[in-house]
């Protein structure tokens, strides 16, 4: 195989990333000698950058979700005063930033663990380092479904959102 057909059979991280869509055979059989934490970084980095670029897109959910979780508890006798609601909805505006970020590295480490473990239990041979890239690169639907939520976001009305 001549050097730029090999070069090609490795592909950089990016398009492993975008390739796991449609080929996720071929990315895990080129990938497997490769180190995760590439891996890691892109996509946390790719998560980063669209949930902040579409924050606004998205807020109106994360608005509605704690709409709902405050009539639930006020439905429980638990009422918050509206000091304390104003700045737990701040909170909450950057909770959801910190756990579509932190979503990917922790749990790159817990569901590849899973992965692991189950590999062993059924006598597979990889490694947990594999077992992390696998977590890794099935995380990337969940990345795109931020897109997903931004674009339903911009064509919903943000009064009709419930939750």
């Amino acid at each position: 195989m001549s050097e730029a057909a090999a070069e090609s059979a490795k592909g950089s991280v990016f398009e492993d990333v975008l390739e796991v869509l449609w080929a996720p055979a071929k990315v895990f059989d080129r990938s497997r000698a490769k180190s995760v934490g590439m891996y890691i970084l892109v996509l946390t980095a790719i998560t980063l950058v669209i949930v902040l670029a579409t924050k606004g897109l998205i807020q109106p959910y994360v608005d509605a979700n704690f709409d709902l979780q405050m009539q639930q508890m006020a439905a429980k006798g638990k009422p918050m005063p509206p000091e304390a609601v104003a700045a737990a909805q701040k909170f909450a505006g950057y909770g959801f930033i910190a756990t579509g970020v932190l979503l990917i590295p922790l749990g790159a480490v817990l569901t590849g663990l899973l992965v692991w473990l189950g590999g062993k239990i059924a006598s597979a041979n990889f490694s947990y380092g594999q077992a992390m890239l696998i977590a890794t690169l099935a995380s990337v639907p969940r990345v795109l479904s931020f897109i997903a939520t931004a674009v339903q976001g911009a064509m919903v009305d943000p009064q009709s959102i419930r939750s």
